[in-house]
Order: C-alpha cells, then structure tokens, then sequence
C-alpha cells in the first residue's frame, strides 16, 4: 500500500528491478492497484486510495480509511496486507471463517474480473494484517494469466505479532500455516523475493 500510486510503484520498481503492470480501479472502494507476476500464481498489487474517485459509503477495505494506516503510508509505501485464495475445502461461507474477524463474503468487480471476497464492516485488517482477507475466483481466470512473467519468485513470507501462537491457531483452521512464517514482536509484515538480481525483501 502507498500513499500514491505513483509513488508505491516507484517504491517497488526501484527495489525489484522490474516493471509493473497496469492495474485498475475498484469502483466500490475508491482504490485503484497496479500488479505484478510472482509466480506460481501469486501476485504483488501495488493499492493505493484513487484521489479521482468518489468517496465510497462505506469504509474502504485493507483499513486504508483509518488515521493510522494514512499515518503509516505518509512515511512511504508498506508490505500492508496479504490475501489467500480459499481452498477448495474451506468455503468462504464455512463456519470456520469468523465474520467478526473476516468480515462479510462480498462480491467485487474490477473490469471483466470477478471474485468473492472478505471484508469487515469497519474495514479493520484482520489479525493487524498478519491474518489475510480471504477471497475466492470461482471460475474466473486468475490474474496471474493476464501478468507477464517477469522473474520473479515469493520465496517467503514473514508475519509478526505480539501473540503468534493466537495467529497461528486461525491460520491452522484455515490449513494457511504453512504459507507464512510467524514471529513474535511488532505487528509487520516481510516478503523475501527472488529477483534476477538475488533475493531482496519488501517490508
């Protein structure tokens, strides 16, 4: 997440050495994203508030509303959030994902891609951020064959939290333990990237 996209693209072109694509707008969140390719299907958006668009009606996702999520992207861009693509055996609907702690399943759009995805009502990122909002492509295409391959890798992803182990016992439910590596101490997030140039990490 940035303050600007212009200038959260310019934070990751510069530290990944490649460009990235154009994204577009999320008309019912007021944001717009640029992308790129990590392989593997999996993808880094560069989200930012789209200054030109209306202000939605209701709090925008990613708590990118709140006074200390603007405060935090007025020092420059941040590894903000992650989202997990739900398993096939884990219906966004399931009882196993607390809508208290998710939000509701809602239903997006940004040009001809559709998904289902989780967002609370206040906006708040789940576990600080350290838990990911959850979403679901059906059967549509998933982003990943519309970006070039551009070399690139997620070779880890790192989350800390003053209580892991509460963190970890949500993911398990979720059979998401794996994908990130948990830490105890402030709330933050960290992405070991492979790039042609060697492994650089995004914060």
């Amino acid at each position: 997440a940035a303050k600007d996209l212009d200038e959260g693209t310019a934070f990751v072109q510069n530290l990944l050495g490649v460009p990235l694509e154009p994204g577009g707008k999320h008309t019912a969140m007021g944001t717009h994203n640029r992308l790129l390719n990590l392989g593997d299907r999996v993808y880094l958006e560069v989200i930012t508030i789209d200054s030109d668009a209306p202000t939605p009606d209701r709090p925008r996702w990613f708590a990118m509303d709140s006074k200390e999520i603007r405060k935090r992207l007025n020092r420059g861009p941040t590894l903000l959030h992650w989202v997990a693509r739900a398993k096939k055996d884990t219906s966004l609907q399931d009882a196993r994902v607390s809508r208290d702690l998710f939000g509701r399943v809602t239903p997006m759009q940004r040009g001809d891609l559709s998904w289902l995805i989780t967002i609370p009502d206040d906006g708040h990122l789940p576990g600080e951020g350290i838990l990911p909002t959850l979403i679901d492509w059906g059967d549509a295409p998933h982003p990943t064959t519309k970006l070039p391959e551009r070399g690139l890798k997620l070779v880890k992803l790192r989350g800390f939290h003053p209580e892991p182990r509460e963190v970890e016992g949500v993911l398990t439910g979720l059979d998401l333990e794996e994908v990130v590596e948990l830490g105890k101490g402030e709330v933050r997030l960290e992405a070991d990237i492979a790039t042609p140039n060697g492994v650089v990490t995004l914060r």
